[in-house]
């Protein structure tokens, strides 16, 4: 923003103007820069769940297992946004709230559900009548969907 505005801030004000107009620039962008790091930093960690830090190397076991890089997965719970999704190196879903009524939704949309916490495992279990684990590492269990 700086470099593309400077030439017009030199040729359209005097000197005091050109002085503060390009230190408000520059103010700008220090600014925009540090927004920018701070919601990248935000988006990647949690305050309530730091339980997606445990899943730094399964993707190697996603692979592994043969489950296609197209596919998609949902994630819960998962309060980051798509923290987990980095980690795995795929696409999809991350769904905080299980009782949230767009759950069924999201996990139509998907090929896999991963279940980070095994409180709520039985539930989701019978709610989408999962049959084949196809994966679990850390405490964490990988279902394939029955919804296509």
């Amino acid at each position: 923003l700086f470099i593309n505005s400077f030439p017009s801030i030199i040729n359209c004000f005097n000197s005091y103007y050109k002085i503060s107009v390009s230190l408000l620039l520059v103010i700008i962008s220090i600014l925009s820069i540090n927004y920018g790091r701070i919601n990248l930093e935000r988006r990647y960690s949690s305050a309530n769940e730091n339980k997606i830090a445990y899943l730094e190397n399964i993707e190697s076991r996603i692979n592994q297992i043969g489950i296609s890089p197209d596919s998609k997965i949902t994630v819960i719970p998962d309060f980051t946004m798509n923290g987990s999704l980095y980690y795995l190196n795929r696409f999809g879903y991350t769904i905080g709230d299980t009782s949230d009524i767009n759950l069924p939704k999201f996990c139509s949309k998907s090929d896999y559900i991963l279940i980070l916490d095994s409180v709520i495992k039985p539930s989701l279990i019978k709610r989408f009548q999962l049959k084949k684990c196809n994966l679990i590492f850390n405490g964490f269990s990988l279902y394939e969907l029955n919804t296509k």
